[in-house]
């Protein structure tokens, strides 16, 4: 138990699925853009790039006391492993809660599927975020998207295909306006 916070590296399979399954449960998170040394039970340890962060501070909103019972049992479904730190102050490197660690956003994708679009990569990435990551995933075909709204989305999927009849400056400013897009 911590009353500080926990963080967890990003380099376990199931590392996304615990991520989103605390964002969905109203957890704010945020990613390490610098390696640190944290101070947790039996003395320090040394995080790299990617390291999230979960502070009691920026998580008053969500129940931080009922976070050990969930970070507990996503412990043992993902198999990642949670460190309780004592302090956002480190030895070396970025301190806990500086700038140096960046919000992360709930992902809300949207992939692209249809004509032209390889069924194989989009069926592949579909089972990876759905089964695996347990993220919801909506797909639109490509002949609607020039007609939708990509504002309630901050994520754009694209496996590979043939985008040509895609509007490249609305997907230009939706990316200006921080979207992400991912393309195969």
């Amino acid at each position: 138990k911590s009353a500080y916070g926990y963080v967890f590296e990003w380099n376990s399979y199931f590392a996304p699925r615990a991520a989103y399954e605390l964002q969905k449960k109203g957890y704010k998170l945020k990613v390490a853009t610098e390696p640190f040394t944290g101070v947790i039970d039996g003395g320090t340890k040394e995080f790299g790039y990617g390291t999230i962060e979960i502070t009691a501070g920026s998580n008053q909103q969500a129940n931080f006391e009922s976070l050990n019972t969930l970070l507990q049992t996503l412990a043992e479904r993902d198999g990642v492993n949670f460190y309780g730190v004592k302090t956002g102050l480190t030895p070396t490197g970025i301190d806990l809660g500086s700038s140096y660690f960046a919000s992360m956003r709930q992902p809300k994708a949207l992939m692209l599927t249809g004509l032209n679009v390889n069924p194989n990569d989009a069926g592949e990435t579909w089972h990876l975020l759905d089964t695996r990551v347990n993220l919801p995933l909506t797909m639109a075909d490509i002949t609607q998207t020039n007609r939708m709204s990509l504002e309630k989305y901050n994520t754009l999927i694209l496996s590979s295909g043939d985008y040509n009849t895609l509007e490249e400056e609305k997907i230009k400013t939706w990316v200006r306006n921080g979207g992400v897009l991912i393309a195969m």
